[in-house]
């Protein structure tokens, strides 16, 4: 903390100065305003006046947070075992919690650029959307100029491959290039990656059996740059 010192300092001092100049100009602001409101005029002056305060007592506490840090008794508290689940219960929870990431990294993605999404990874979202029980694909990304995006999304912990069931493998070939495989790895980190593979029915490569295992290799040498 005390190494930290003089760059907190620094960030301190740049805090209040850009406060004082807000208030600088907001004084003045109001002083070339006729019809001001008096007491908008002295509150002002008042922030500014309390500021010096204000800055003398958060130099004066950081200063003194080093000083207050103290060895003491090592006091045991208690004994932890971390183990992955075992379970099929507790696979499956921690299965649905990375889809649950993954889903909403995928859906905000496309939100950012303009699109109106639809969830319709259930049987009753697909209906909603005018869909069938199992379209094949997760989300519904509809843009602007009509062009259309059918996304399914698939979660991953790590980095591990990804599996393509039958419907999702059928409607990856029949939409071609407005079906798109997004992977979101990484979920149970705080940096996810998002991954996105445009017709990966023409782009990744697998045996043709009734679940498709695509290797996390063949997603990112598919994956798109940008767009």
């Amino acid at each position: 903390m005390k190494a930290e010192l003089p760059r907190r300092r620094e960030r301190i001092g740049i805090n209040f100065n850009l406060r004082a100049a807000e208030l600088a100009g907001l004084r003045s602001k109001l002083a070339k305003n006729p019809q001001a409101n008096q007491h908008e005029k002295e509150e002002v002056v008042r922030r500014q006046r309390a500021l010096g305060e204000e800055r003398r007592l958060a130099l004066q506490e950081l200063e003194a947070a080093p000083r207050r840090i103290i060895a003491g008794s090592v006091r045991f508290l208690a004994h932890a075992l971390v183990l992955p689940p075992t379970g099929d219960e507790e696979r499956e929870a921690f299965n649905a919690d990375v889809e649950k990431i993954a889903m909403a990294i995928a859906t905000e993605w496309e939100r950012d650029r303009g699109a109106t999404v639809k969830d319709v990874s259930t049987p009753p979202l697909a209906r909603m959307a005018g869909l069938g029980d199992h379209p094949g694909f997760d989300l519904l990304a509809v843009y602007a100029d009509g062009g259309k995006r059918h996304i399914e999304v698939k979660g991953r912990a790590g980095r591990s491959g990804v599996r393509m069931e039958d419907n999702e493998f059928r409607a990856a070939c029949n939409l071609g290039e407005e079906y798109w495989l997004y992977v979101v790895l990484d979920c149970a980190t705080s940096a996810p990656q998002l991954v996105r593979v445009r017709d990966p029915f023409s782009k990744l490569v697998a045996k043709k059996t009734t679940r498709m295992r695509i290797s996390v290799g063949e997603v990112l040498g598919a994956a798109e740059v940008d767009g």
